[in-house]
């Protein structure tokens, strides 16, 4: 499998080094990173890095792409990624930040392996409290979450409560398989604050 990852920042060294750890054995190679920033990690040396997505592809042909931008980015990466034929997409949440983005990339989306990176679900907590609820025979008629984000020294861009929402919402999908529900009520708090913890 030949993977190439676009952005180089925080998620995206996070997954480099998951790939770093896959066996030789598997035949995962890593064959380009793109990443517009000129000044790059140390960690990125001994890889083909592009600056294009373009140029990437042109140079690589991966059958695989990890989308791990900023979230305000992936509605235009993925309308690049649309000029060129790569089956497999493996991007961070959130795919896109409105129902319209959504709907223009379905065509699109439903013809590739697409995996969303939700990490919660893969904890062995998750794992062991779905397996209880399948042995138990437990129904859930309501459930009540809080999703908090420490901002204050993590300076990534996101959309904010569109993207740290479906964290909960898959692992409601995923521990008790309900893929139509209800919203009663939902509170939140909004604040100006940079990521040092210093009001603006």
């Amino acid at each position: 499998m030949k993977i190439a990852l676009i952005g180089a920042g925080y998620s995206g060294i996070r997954f480099l080094q998951c790939l770093e750890q896959i066996p030789k054995k598997r035949r995962v190679e890593i064959v380009g990173i793109v990443e517009i920033k000129h000044k790059l990690s140390s960690k990125l040396k001994k890889y083909r890095v592009y600056h294009t997505i373009q140029e990437m592809v042109d140079n690589e042909q991966p059958d695989t792409v990890i989308i791990a931008t900023p979230d305000n980015t992936h509605e235009l990466i993925f309308q690049e990624l649309k000029k060129y034929n790569i089956p497999n997409i493996i991007a961070e949440k959130p795919l896109v930040s409105n129902l319209k983005s959504c709907l223009k990339l379905e065509k699109y989306l439903s013809s590739k392996k697409l995996t969303v990176n939700y990490v919660e679900r893969m904890s062995p907590i998750v794992e062991k409290c779905k397996n209880l609820l399948q042995k138990k025979r437990i129904v859930v008629t309501r459930c009540n979450f809080q999703w908090g984000k420490d901002r204050f020294f993590d300076a990534r861009d996101t959309l904010g409560v569109y993207a740290e929402i479906t964290h909960p919402l898959d692992l409601i999908f995923t521990l008790f398989s309900i893929y139509r529900y209800k919203i009663i009520n939902a509170y939140s708090s909004r604040y100006k604050f940079t990521f040092r913890g210093k009001r603006k």
